[in-house]
């Protein structure tokens, strides 16, 4: 989906709501920079931040739904989602680098993730050298998360798992403001 699909999804949604919804915008542009324009994706997030708000506030009225229920929305479902949960522990194991490299390549945008920019986020955190950490990842094949493209980029086999892995909170590394420290 394009940008001005998706705004017409959420438009759209405001319309036949009547006026009791109401998206903002910081929203709807969160939603496009996370969905990829996946249609399932809009919708998932859409509907995972109305449920979200809904459950924090008295209904009947208008309500507004911001970027941060869809925040929120999206680690209540990374919270209740356990066969995502189950791939996720099974990928980082007990090490702290496989987390951190995780986290590395969930946060980026493109589905083409680039490796070198994924080493320098790692490094940068304090994972010196993450290229065999990007090898133990590669070469797992049960669950099997992500794939070589090419020499220099890489790709979640599962565009929902990036998404959660990108939304759970980390266990074995701490978090500070967004971003992530080994």
């Amino acid at each position: 989906m394009a940008a001005d699909e998706i705004e017409s999804v959420f438009t759209l949604a405001e319309k036949n709501a009547e006026g009791l919804i109401h998206f903002e915008k910081q929203f709807k542009e969160e939603v496009k920079n996370r969905s990829y324009g996946f249609p399932y994706y809009v919708q998932l997030f859409g509907q995972l931040a109305l449920d979200h708000t809904v459950k924090g506030c008295e209904l009947p009225g208008k309500i507004e739904i911001t970027k941060d229920h869809l925040i929120q929305g999206l680690k209540d479902f990374a919270e209740y989602e356990p066969k995502l949960e189950h791939i996720y522990l099974s990928v980082i194991g007990d090490d702290p680098a496989r987390e951190l490299l995780l986290k590395g390549l969930s946060i980026q945008l493109p589905n083409r993730i680039s490796q070198s920019n994924v080493f320098q986020y790692c490094q940068k955190r304090g994972l010196e050298n993450p290229k065999p950490v990007l090898s133990v990842l590669l070469s797992a094949r049960n669950p099997q998360v992500i794939y070589r493209i090419s020499d220099n980029f890489v790709c979640f086999c599962d565009p929902l798992f990036k998404i959660y892995a990108c939304t759970r909170t980390p266990i074995l590394i701490r978090e500070a403001q967004d971003d992530y420290y080994g």
